[in-house]
């Protein structure tokens, strides 16, 4: 995609998120696009068959699984999913309960929820034929053919959040050090955040067999800020095509890419390069992910800060029980250009879990700690070291529009620099929609 078109693009997302009538509109597009895409589907858990024609909220357990079942059977997966989490909601211990949410999600093309609730279900105690179906199902979400959409929209402060220690640092004229200030603005102000995503996908049949399947896809997303007028504005639109290579318990997926960024309404960043993953699991749901990016970068404002950015990182995750998963990310990253600001090393370890407390409420803590090496301390730059801590709370029981459910995230981080003009605090909050069906 040319970055023309990004323009385009970028005017198009814009006009969608001033009218702030974002939500509603992915609603109305939810509607429009819930037919299941074409998709071999692996054989069904064995059901229980049973039919209630009491109002939902009068079921026993066992009769508002036979109506899920039911439902499932019916095909109508995101009533079933939506059943059987308030199921779980009440005893989220219930592994057979949470094999057939998976497979309701995975029926709802909410592939991301599925792998995690059929990841969950392999920590436990299942018979081999069980694990075996749960292996196919997997399987099947990493070969997904079709077209799919995500959206996330959340409230939150816009501007400069961090609270610096000092904005007086120091330069050295005629072998003394001089106090200079730094002219930080400090005003922030409610905005929008979203992250939206679109993608297709097809199995390449010439390249596929009984041991490798190959899809090739293509992505497109936007993500940013939206605040009063444009001085908050921040926008990034990325297209991205690529192939995946699929075996039973791995997939490699090759992926170019090409980004554009727009501050305050204005073209500010292009970004062009690619990205290489490989994601391996284990018969108990243990995931080791490998992945490596590089980015040419040319900075449309300041030619000194044109460049490229290349990414390591290394992920393993196990779910522990059915309810608790936890997990850890190493992440080496290197920029390389003119400016001293964006001249650096980084290198951050993340920790992260996710819990399911009952009552339909999922907690995502993270722990982050990070090392900022710049490569020529100057006046404007400074190493550092910092810590970050996060929580994400989600409820699955409050549904609104056509598949919302919304959530609360709460962070907070401190950095310590040789220089108090480069160490700073952090909080932030936020609380949005994600869309679940």
């Amino acid at each position: 995609m040319r970055p023309d078109t990004l323009i385009l693009f970028a005017r198009g997302i814009r006009g969608v998120v001033l009218c702030r009538i974002a939500v509603l509109a992915l609603s109305v597009l939810s509607a429009a696009l819930a037919t299941p895409s074409a998709m071999a589907q692996p054989a069904a858990f064995p059901a229980v068959h049973g039919q209630s024609h009491q109002p939902v909220q009068r079921l026993t357990r066992e009769e508002a699984f036979a109506l899920g079942l039911q439902l499932m059977q019916d095909g109508q997966p995101r009533e079933a999913a939506a059943l059987f989490s308030a199921i779980l909601a009440h005893d989220p211990d219930l592994v057979r309960v949470r094999l057939e949410l998976a497979r309701a999600w995975f029926l709802s093309e909410q592939w991301g929820r599925a792998r995690s609730e059929f990841l969950s279900v392999l920590s436990g105690d299942i018979p081999d034929p069980v694990r075996d179906n749960v292996e196919r199902f997997l399987h099947a979400i990493d070969a997904r053919r079709g077209f799919e959409w995500q959206a996330d929209i959340g409230l939150a402060m816009l501007g400069e959040t961090r609270n610096y220690d000092s904005n007086t640092t120091y330069i050295t004229f005629g072998g003394q050090e001089l106090p200079f200030t730094l002219n930080r603005s400090d005003r922030t102000v409610p905005g929008l955040t979203f992250r939206l995503g679109a993608g297709i996908r097809e199995e390449i049949a010439p390249l596929s067999g009984e041991t490798l399947r190959t899809v090739a896809f293509a992505n497109i997303r936007a993500e940013g800020e939206e605040g009063p007028g444009s001085e908050f504005d921040d926008l990034t639109l990325t297209a991205s095509p690529g192939l995946r290579l699929i075996w039973r318990r791995a997939a490699l997926t090759l992926a170019p890419s090409l980004s554009r960024r727009f501050v305050r309404g204005t073209a500010f960043e292009d970004r062009v390069g690619g990205s290489a993953t490989l994601r391996r699991r284990s018969p108990e749901g243990t995931s080791v992910t490998l992945s490596g990016s590089w980015h040419r970068i040319d900075n449309l404002e300041a030619n000194a800060r044109d460049g490229h950015i290349a990414r390591a990182s290394l992920t393993v995750s196990r779910p522990l029980t059915p309810r608790l998963s936890l997990g850890a990310t190493l992440l080496a990253e290197s920029r390389e250009a003119r400016s001293p600001v964006d001249d650096y090393r980084r290198l951050r370890l993340t920790g992260f879990g996710t819990f399911d407390a009952g009552r339909g409420v999922t907690l995502s803590p993270s722990l982050w700690v990070e090392s900022l090496d710049i490569e020529r301390d100057t006046p404007g730059a400074a190493d550092h070291t910092a810590t970050g801590i996060s929580l994400k709370v989600e409820s699955s029981r409050l549904i609104f529009g056509n598949g919302f459910t919304p959530y609360v995230q709460l962070e907070a981080a401190r950095a310590r620099a040789a220089r108090d003009a480069f160490s700073w605090t952090d909080y932030g909050a936020r609380i949005g929609f994600t869309r679940r069906f």
